[in-house]
């Protein structure tokens, strides 16, 4: 193969990419809906309150932790919280413990409307999937399952970060 060609192939490429990321495919293929991809913290709506949660790994892999933070219309901070977990797992499965946290906390709550954002893709994807799946993920996301059905006021949502 040439340099011509390599370079025709790489521009080729490229541009690809860049429609791909100029584009709204992402919600045709990966279980996008109308909210999700946010790059930038958006004020919620109304008498909304937007809880943004995320995860943690240490370096020495024996401690991870989870945060979240409640801002309301106004974008004033109305509450947060963490924790810290001891142990080594992977870091999809301490995004999804940071999500089942984070709606653990809001069900203490009396917020009439919740909107959660995590930048996690694989953590919202599988909420808002049917299918079943026989690991500690799998059981972490089936806690945030039940608790989302218990809080008919809370819709989830991935964010870019």
């Amino acid at each position: 193969m040439g340099v011509e060609s390599i370079v025709a192939s790489a521009t080729n490429f490229l541009n690809q990419w860049q429609v791909a990321q100029n584009s709204n495919n992402e919600l045709l293929f990966s279980g996008f809906i109308l909210g999700d991809g946010a790059e930038q913290w958006c004020v919620p709506s109304g008498n909304s309150i937007k809880v943004n949660v995320d995860a943690a790994m240490f370096n020495d892999n024996s401690a991870y932790g989870v945060g979240f933070v409640a801002r309301d219309s106004n974008c004033f901070f109305v509450e947060g919280g963490t924790k810290l977990f001891h142990g080594s797992i992977s870091p999809v499965v301490v995004e999804a413990i940071g999500v089942r946290e984070a709606l653990s906390w809001i069900k203490d709550h009396s917020w009439l409307s919740v909107i959660l954002e995590t930048d996690c893709l694989s953590v919202v994807q599988a909420i808002r999937s049917s299918v079943v799946m026989l690991s500690l993920f799998g059981k972490v996301v089936s806690d945030c399952k039940d608790l989302l059905n218990t809080l008919r006021n809370v819709s989830s949502y991935f964010v870019k970060r």
